[in-house]
């Protein structure tokens, strides 16, 4: 996947999703974007507020195990210094 973030200026953080015709067929696209909204949303309180983030998927999304979507989202956003590592209860 790629991810692309600008800072929004406003109190809430707005994603957006996108997966082309390369990734697959309609039912391929759409698996991949609930894949990809579902690991923004499990992962919405580590990252910093402000921002909009666009997650495009690549073709092979739908072959990939979930811990290995989950890591490259995280480095994802570690690299683009939105990732805020959440204290520990």
């Amino acid at each position: 996947m790629v991810m692309l973030c600008v800072a929004n200026g406003s109190e809430q953080n707005k994603l957006g999703v996108v997966a082309s015709k390369k990734v697959g067929g309609a039912v391929v696209r759409n698996r991949a974007r609930r894949r990809l909204k579902e690991l923004y949303r499990n992962s919405e309180q580590n990252l910093c507020i402000g921002y909009d983030i666009v997650l495009i998927a690549r073709s092979g999304i739908d072959k990939a195990e979930h811990p290995a979507l989950k890591k490259s989202f995280v480095q994802l956003a570690k690299r683009h210094k939105i990732w805020v590592q959440a204290e520990k209860k």
